[in-house]
């Protein structure tokens, strides 16, 4: 960028937060994207601290504006109105009312859930670029499914792609009842058979027995081999949590002697942070849990380039989840508590998504909303 002026203002969002998850951070990211190309910023993405590692490890470079950021110095947290305004995950909550105020945009109006959609939209449309290895795999992924779900002679009349996003680990329900525990897989799979009902009777087609291709992306392993969706396929097995089941039967037999190996960890359960922030670490090195980024008055260890590139594995799972989901799918059930189900909703679009009903949550009488504060 050498040669460029400097921008006559800017935006930069700094990837660092005490969330070990990637969706609040993807989302604050894209809705920030949106106000900065509202507001004229050149905006710039610092990854510099982020947990996932380098961002062009999972995504594409960002769109480069025509001119380069400013010097350090000149970044400013506050207020909103700064010509050079630097915000993270855990600053835009005070950043951003004060941005969407300067274009008449106000949270609580009626209007606002609608309008946090569509500029979330625009940072989805400019930024969701996966790196080219990823991206040829999720193409190619979202063909062989649509090919299942395609026209024969035999079955004249293309089956619906349902897909469902089941997140667990520390994530739980809005919903009252399962505040404490999780939804049972069979209200996914149940309003999933009521979406293939539905798009039968829509196209009038008689089946004996309604057809459909049900796709399914979930951070805990042992969700596939559920009695309710053990027919359903998964979104991608490029990169894959494993169960610590399946981690032990990659283990050579216990009873030969082999170099000490540790414990065998799997991801049951779900995406729990803890898991997260450990990654990578020995546990002789480590008698406490790694420290969570601010939570406590020393700065947490650098992690090694090991950790960041298990993290970045996870990060990388996770968007080809989404991108294969939100591509393949007629509809989808999710559960509007996890932010993959809301970003699953912006990568959709409004009229898709909303308008025709193909996203479907089943997590209480919820609506769709962005960054939830």
């Amino acid at each position: 960028m050498a040669g460029k002026p400097v921008c006559p203002s800017s935006l930069t969002f700094v990837m660092e937060s005490p969330d070990a998850g990637l969706g609040a951070s993807l989302m604050t990211m894209w809705t920030l994207y949106a106000l900065a190309k509202e507001q004229g910023r050149g905006f710039f993405v610092d990854d510099s601290r982020w947990a996932y590692g380098a961002y062009t490890d999972i995504f594409q470079p960002p769109p480069l504006p025509d001119c380069r950021p400013p010097p350090r110095h000149q970044m400013l947290p506050c207020p909103a109105q700064a010509r050079h305004l630097v915000v993270s995950t855990v600053t835009a909550s005070h950043v951003l009312p004060a941005l969407l105020a300067k274009h008449g945009r106000i949270t609580g109006k009626a209007t606002a859930e609608r309008d946090m959609f569509d500029l979330a939209r625009i940072g989805k449309r400019d930024l969701f670029a996966l790196i080219d290895e990823d991206q040829h795999y999720v193409d190619e992924r979202i063909k062989e499914l649509q090919a299942k779900a395609g026209k024969s002679e035999e079955k004249p009349h293309d089956a619906p792609i349902i897909g469902i996003h089941i997140r667990r680990g520390d994530r739980h329900p809005l919903e009252y009842q399962y505040r404490d525990t999780y939804i049972p897989t069979e209200v996914f799979a149940r309003h999933a058979q009521k979406l293939v009902e539905s798009h039968y009777s829509q196209s009038g087609v008689k089946e004996a027995h309604p057809r459909a291709v049900t796709v399914i992306a979930s951070d805990d392993p042992a969700v596939h081999g559920e009695p309710d969706l053990s027919g359903a396929l998964l979104a991608q097995q490029r990169i894959r949590l494993a169960s610590k089941e399946a981690v032990e039967k990659a283990t050579p037999n216990p009873r030969v002697l082999h170099r000490f190996v540790e414990e065998a960890q799997g991801w049951d359960g779900g995406f729990f942070a803890l898991m997260f922030w450990n990654l990578g670490d020995e546990r002789k090195k480590t008698a406490a849990a790694t420290p969570v980024p601010g939570d406590g008055p020393e700065p947490a260890t650098a992690p090694s380039q090991e950790t960041l590139r298990l993290r970045g594995f996870i990060g990388r799972a996770y968007m080809m989840d989404l991108a294969v989901l939100a591509g393949a799918s007629d509809r989808i059930v999710c559960a509007v508590s996890a932010m993959g189900c809301r970003l699953l909703g912006v990568m959709m679009g409004w009229e898709r998504a909303m308008e025709r009903g193909a996203w479907v949550n089943v997590d209480g009488g919820y609506a769709w909303s962005g960054l939830g504060w």
